[in-house]
């Protein structure tokens, strides 16, 4: 009889331990998880916050009867009687206070700045009009956005003044990137395998850059032999 009674104390007392309480809060009709939404749990004065995709938890909650309370604007109030000890991944539905046949919702993606960047590749700035024979720079002034100082090849970026344009080679700042009063560029054509232009957007990387950056990305070199190049024209020689 002793060993019966204390069996009974014991499941008796297993049975009282607090119990952790899950869910699930869901917009009615969508499904679609409503996030930052607190949730109480009464009269044990609980508080949760959702996640982004719904879900919501409590730790240590007495067992017996209670009441969840979820409050968002633009809602019904949900206020439902519950056993916490038996809420366990429980699914809540808010249901919409006003609905209009003309809602529409759109989802897209935002377009950011750095999307405005342009690029020629080296069969495009060796054929571009301009060039005076492949100019990588000189070929950037066909970009939008982009214009010429005269019979240089200075870039003006969305009207910015020539020397707030910056010239980077593989990412490192060029300081003079012309010569013969610029009329062309110091980079030989044939070792440039892209041209990029940022007209905007670009970050704190690119300082002392007003008005834009003119990025050139020179090829990797070949392992497979010995090479060599040698060039001439009216402006030029190496």
């Amino acid at each position: 009889m002793p060993w019966l009674i204390l069996l009974l104390v014991s499941f008796s007392l297993y049975a009282q331990e607090p119990k952790n309480v899950s869910g699930v809060l869901l917009e009615k009709g969508t499904r679609k998880p409503l996030k930052d939404v607190s949730v109480f749990i009464l009269p044990h004065k609980f508080k949760a916050v959702t996640t982004d995709k719904g879900d919501f938890a409590f730790e240590n909650v007495p067992v017996g009867e209670c009441t969840v309370i979820i409050n968002l604007t633009g809602y019904e109030k949900l206020e439902r009687k519950v056993d916490c000890g038996k809420i366990q991944s429980q699914v809540f539905y808010l249901e919409k206070k006003f609905y209009t046949s003309f809602e529409t919702t759109v989802i897209g993606k935002v377009a950011k700045r750095d999307d405005q960047a342009h690029s020629l590749t080296q069969e495009e700035f060796i054929k571009a009009p301009g060039s005076f024979g492949g100019d990588p720079v000189r070929a950037a002034q066909n970009l939008p956005g982009v214009a010429a100082t005269g019979g240089s090849a200075q870039i003006i970026v969305q009207g910015a003044s020539p020397e707030d344009t910056g010239y980077l080679i593989n990412g490192h700042r060029v300081p003079l990137v012309f010569h013969f009063g610029g009329l062309s560029s110091v980079i030989i054509p044939e070792a440039v395998e892209r041209v990029d232009l940022l007209p905007s957007g670009y970050g704190p990387e690119y300082s002392k850059a007003i008005g834009g950056i003119i990025g050139l990305t020179t090829k990797l070199p070949k392992e497979d032999r010995v090479h060599g190049m040698a060039y001439i024209d009216l402006l030029n020689s190496g």
